[in-house]
This record gives structure tokens, sequence and C-alpha cells, in this order.
């Protein structure tokens, strides 16, 4: 388990691998603003931080690398279709295509 802070004043991130510090001696010591973020991390558990519209959040990094293996394949997919649509192809004639290159 890691803390992640976040001084979205002056865009500073720090991530404390160590867990040694205190939330209040790591904001000293890297002049963070007293304002700043911290969330803990789980990279046991999948998780990974990241800052979006000025505010630090913790997701699911494996869902989102799942998710996107599932976009990258509907996007092919798409892009197939599109292929066999505009040179009027059935899927035969699309795999014949492909092998031929």
């Amino acid at each position: 388990m890691q803390k992640v802070y976040w001084d979205n004043v002056n865009g500073k991130e720090v991530v404390d691998v160590s867990g040694v510090k205190d939330e209040a001696t790591v904001i000293a010591d890297f002049g963070l603003d007293v304002a700043t973020q911290v969330v803990s991390v789980d990279h046991s558990a999948g998780e990974a931080s990241r800052v979006v519209a000025g505010t630090l959040e913790v997701f699911d990094l494996d869902a989102q690398n799942a998710q996107a293996a599932t976009d990258a394949e509907t996007a092919r997919q798409a892009a197939e279709d599109a292929t066999k649509t505009n040179l009027s192809l059935d899927q035969q004639g699309f795999d014949d295509l492909k092998a031929s290159f």
C-alpha cells in the first residue's frame, strides 16, 4: 500500500512508497500545499491513481485495461465491417483479401 499526494495548487504529485513518514511530514518535506489531496493505493488489488479535472482518484487498473482491450477489438471489428461494406465483400472474400497481403 502506498499513498499518493496531489497538490492541485502547485501541480505536484508525490508518491510515498515507503509509508514510513506520516502525511504532515511528507507535505512539509516536499513543500506541498496544506490542502493537498491524499489517497491510498493498493497495487496488489490492481489499483492505480490519476488526476482527473484537478482531483486525485483511485481506479481499478485491471478493469480499465480489460475495457481498453474490448474497445480495441470493437474498433477493429468496425473497421473490418466498413472495409467489407465498401468493397462489397462477404466474409470469405474479406478473408481471401487479408490472406493476399
